[in-house]
């Protein structure tokens, strides 16, 4: 049975959610001013939910239930004097009164949105993150305070950021990256370099993961970690990976006519994942391009697991239906590996390098190594030891059982001209096993 309907807060004369009985943000708004008139301090917190991911997952009445359910969940842990709102679908609002630094009351309300809701015996998770602003010193009117606290909440990366002026210069920054980065998809400014994966059997070069590089009119050589994650909050994240994805499909095309059949490897974020559409769009671009899906493979994260689940796995399906072949990157860094390994449709694991780089000198990371390899094996997956720097190292994996290597050792990431040089060399030099290369 879920909670009752929360207490009819909306302030009186003002807009009022329909639904659950709460402010809406006209009526939060009208509390905020009326509280900023009266105290010398007022807190307004945000804090979003995962409603859109629970509707698809769920369905529309018992999510409707949910909510009706998290709405209790607030209005109990704010407090008779705080009024509760929902500005968004997915977002509620609480206004406090006389709250110059009741850190207490911010962290109750956040954990009142940690737990996790069950339905059918399955924990949805609820909230991501909140941001809060305090007036008159964050802002001395609603309007500035709740812009204020949408800044904090989109600077937030942790369970909680109150606003702090940088908060502005930052989001500045991130809209004017964005900006230019929805142009230099337009003017060839992405370049791709590959990084060779080695199989670590026979020596022979088995993918090469492709990693992009912008170069910035202004500010130069932009590393991917610098606006990828900035794509990655926006709608930007799909015509990003697409661009990308054709780029490395056109170097396939390339490479072949050349007479190297090199697969190219292309991340996926969990926003690409998600999108019910992907799989016939990288079927096109391979039949255009005149490929097969053997000519590409497609690293995902732990975090498509966290987002819509079920749309993750049927496009993962499709993906492999395709011929392409599906690799679980940054493995062992999540929370839920061992629990969705046996069901999500991939053929190999990539192993964390923050467990290959301190073989040499820790025993618990050798131990956790084997356990992957030995669960894979069973699996029938492969496995690649991502980091690996030196021969000492590659000696270790190949000794644990991995089937792929990736690091230094072999190659840093080379720009196309400079791929074509290291394959030239390697093959001059008739490198058969990599513990000689």
């Amino acid at each position: 049975m879920y909670d009752r309907p929360p207490p009819d807060r909306h302030v009186p004369g003002t807009g009022r959610d329909p639904q659950l009985g709460l402010a809406d943000r006209a009526g939060i708004e009208h509390a905020l001013a009326r509280m900023l008139e009266r105290g010398p301090a007022t807190a307004l917190v945000l804090l979003p939910t995962r409603f859109h991911e629970l509707l698809a997952a769920i369905g529309r009445s018992r999510s409707d239930a949910l909510l009706q359910a998290l709405a209790a969940r607030l209005s109990h842990a704010a407090g008779p004097d705080a009024v509760v709102g929902r500005i968004a679908p997915a977002c509620f609002a609480v206004a406090i009164p006389d709250a110059p630094d009741d850190v207490e009351r911010v962290e109750r309300l956040i954990a009142t949105l940690d737990a996790p809701l069950i339905v059918d015996g399955v924990p949805y998770p609820v909230r991501a993150a909140a941001g809060s602003a305090v007036g008159p010193l964050d802002g001395d009117d609603a309007g500035q305070l709740l812009d204020r606290a949408e800044i904090a909440l989109h600077s937030a990366d942790g369970p909680h950021r109150r606003y702090h002026e940088g908060f502005e210069r930052a989001a500045r920054h991130r809209l004017a990256v964005l900006s230019d980065l929805e142009r230099a998809l337009a003017s060839g400014q992405l370049r791709l370099h590959f990084q060779p994966i080695i199989d670590i059997g026979t020596g022979a070069v088995d993918c090469v993961e492709a990693l992009v590089r912008w170069d910035h009119p202004v500010h130069g050589a932009m590393p991917p970690g610098m606006f990828i994650p900035l794509a990655e909050q926006t709608e930007l994240i799909g015509p990003l990976t697409e661009h990308v994805l054709g780029l490395a499909l056109d170097h396939c095309v390339a490479w072949r006519e050349d007479g190297l059949p090199l697969t190219v490897a292309v991340n996926l974020s969990a926003r690409n994942v998600v999108d019910p559409a992907l799989a016939g769009r990288v079927g096109e671009m391979l039949l255009v391009r005149g490929l097969d899906g053997s000519a590409l493979k497609l690293e995902i994260t732990e975090s498509v697991l966290m987002e819509r689940q079920q749309v993750a796995f049927t496009t993962l399906e499709a993906l492999r239906g395709l011929g392409i072949k599906l690799a679980l990157d940054d493995f062992g860094t999540g929370y839920s590996s061992l629990a969705y390994l046996q069901d999500l449709p991939i053929d190999e694991v990539k192993i964390d390098r923050s467990f290959v780089r301190l073989l040499g000198t820790s025993e618990r990371s050798a131990a956790v190594l084997r356990a992957i390899v030995t669960l894979a094996d069973d699996l029938e997956l492969r496995t690649v030891a991502e980091g690996v720097e030196d021969p000492a190292t590659l000696r270790l994996v190949t000794t644990l059982g991995c089937t792929l290597a990736q690091g230094f050792h072999f190659a840093r990431p080379l720009s196309p001209s400079g791929l074509r040089m290291w394959l030239t060399r390697r093959a001059a030099a008739q490198v058969k096993l990599p513990l000689t290369g």
